[in-house]
């Protein structure tokens, strides 16, 4: 395999004609013979979004159905095959947050710090991004645009103003988890 990894093309000279391969994606580097590492695998932080069948692959065209697994099989026929493709990409890191108020005043919601992370290909995610919470806080109510929020309901085009938590009588602190959405539709762990 010739591998350029500055523009992540590869190719594989001296190949048979009409003879099935399986193309893999993997973090390992291995040697012309040894056992495929298991299919998937993937550095922490990372996720496969698609295999691509590539042009002229008698086994496929387009991108291949189902749950990106980082393989493609391929059938080489009589000409080239181009473009077999993988698609990765690094998801999302919410920041932690906390609300720390005064002693509760019955019915009074309290400012939420506004929800924030990063993305390595999208940089800062703040105001006007997608938010999604993933736990909801012990011994409070929070709110969106006065609306009681949801386990796992997805906040877009976030506005910090519109985030209020109402806490139990005698609560000074109250913490809840929530997830970053990256341009690519993915949330962070």
């Amino acid at each position: 395999v010739t591998l350029n990894s500055t523009l992540g093309t590869y190719t594989f000279p001296a190949v048979d004609m009409f003879t099935n391969y399986k193309v893999m994606l993997s973090t390992s580097s291995l040697t012309v013979g040894s056992i495929a590492p298991a299919s998937g695998t993937m550095s922490a932080g990372w996720v496969k979004t698609g295999d691509y069948y590539g042009l002229n692959n008698l086994m496929g065209a387009s991108v291949e159905p189902g749950t990106p697994d980082g393989s493609v099989p391929v059938n080489t026929g009589s000409i080239n095959i181009n473009a077999v493709n993988f698609g990765v990409q690094r998801l999302p890191n919410s920041d932690n947050k906390s609300v720390n108020h005064g002693p509760n005043t019955p019915g009074l919601r309290y400012n939420v710090p506004g929800l924030t992370g990063s993305d390595p290909e999208d940089g800062i995610l703040g105001a006007g991004k997608t938010y999604k919470i993933t736990s909801q806080p012990a011994n409070a109510v929070l709110f969106y645009n006065n609306m009681i929020v949801s386990l796992n309901q997805v906040i877009p085009s976030f506005n910090a103003a519109l985030l209020k938590v109402d806490p139990a009588d005698g609560i000074l602190t109250t913490s809840f988890t929530y997830a970053s959405m990256d341009a690519a539709g993915m949330f962070d762990p």
